[in-house]
């Protein structure tokens, strides 16, 4: 016998079987006229009654055409087939109580070669119903598994805010990278405490100034020139106001509270800084109140810095000179 037809039953398809156990499974009422069927070589599962090579199993299960009896025959045949009936629920009981039921179908077997998935025109009935239409479920988490999920979730939205709030990037133009680098790893830099860096722009005329704290800050910046660290030969002070926002400060005016004019060169830095408190930014008129006054946050901060357009290397090979122009200049003089 030549095995080649699938039937699909359930959630799984069963087979291969023979064309003889088709018609013992049709016949015993495993399958029926809709029910979906596949052989080898077919391109799609379809119905049975659809299926020309298995129509003859609903053909040959129409009963015969039988001529009508005359009146007095059809009372005798309603009592014959009311005896028949009553015999055949008879012979029923007792096949049941004998175990002598009609063979079912085989368990599920999964193929490597199965037959292909099923279509969706392929188990719609003629009403149009999907067979065996699954039920929706729910899945419910476990109270542990849950909570752990917030957990998760939670952790990676903090790390995802500290990336973003450590990407600080500055625009500084006009001045050399070794200075924007200087500038750019202070902003970056997540500390308690304020830290400061300063930069000269390629022209003299701007100082750039940045801080590790976010937001707008009201500063006062006092740069004090170091002895035999000037390119000149008098001290210089200079003070600078503005306002750092967003960890850059631009100042373009300096006001020279000692010396002649501004000389470039390694300065002492005092940093005095007013942080608003956001209320008191809103409205202006809440800082004449203490309480409000003290919502403020003030920085105090004292470094050194090198105030020149060009690199450091540079600086030291100028200073270098300069000394020994210096150093010649008093050496004529004492010789005169």
């Amino acid at each position: 016998m030549n095995k080649e037809w699938f039937i699909f039953k359930g959630t799984h398809h069963l087979g291969p079987f023979s064309v003889e156990e088709m018609e013992e499974f049709f016949s015993v009422g495993e399958i029926n006229a809709h029910s979906l069927v596949w052989r080898e070589g077919a391109e799609k599962w379809e119905a049975l009654l659809k299926n020309r090579e298995l129509s003859f199993l609903i053909e040959n299960a129409k009963p015969p055409t039988v001529p009508d009896l005359p009146k007095e025959d059809k009372k005798i045949a309603k009592k014959v087939h009311i005896a028949r009936e009553v015999k055949v629920v008879k012979e029923v009981k007792v096949a049941l109580k004998e175990d002598d039921l009609p063979p079912s179908l085989p368990s599920p077997i999964d193929l490597d070669d199965g037959p292909p998935p099923i279509p969706l025109d392929a188990i719609l009935n003629p009403s149009g119903r999907v067979f065996n239409k699954p039920k929706k479920t729910f899945i419910a988490l476990h109270p542990k598994l849950a909570l752990g999920s917030l957990v998760a979730i939670f952790i990676v939205v903090i790390a995802w805010f500290f990336i973003n709030e450590s990407t600080v990037n500055l625009r500084v133009k006009g001045v050399m990278p070794v200075y924007v680098d200087k500038l750019q790893e202070i902003a970056a830099q997540k500390t308690p405490s304020l830290t400061l860096a300063m930069a000269l722009s390629l022209d003299g005329k701007t100082i750039y100034a940045s801080t590790n704290k976010d937001g707008e800050i009201l500063a006062i910046i006092k740069l004090q020139s170091l002895p035999k660290r000037l390119l000149g030969t008098e001290d210089v002070e200079i003070l600078v106001r503005g306002t750092i926002r967003d960890h850059l400060g631009v100042f373009g005016r300096m006001q020279l509270t000692k010396g002649a004019q501004f000389v470039p060169g390694e300065y002492n830095v005092n940093f005095a800084g007013r942080k608003l408190h956001f209320l008191n930014e809103k409205f202006k008129f809440l800082n004449q109140y203490s309480f409000f006054k003290n919502l403020n946050t003030d920085y105090s901060y004292t470094t050194t810095a090198l105030i020149y357009s060009g690199t450091p290397r540079e600086f030291e090979k100028k200073i270098l000179e300069y000394g020994e122009v210096i150093s010649n200049e008093l050496l004529a003089l004492t010789n005169f």
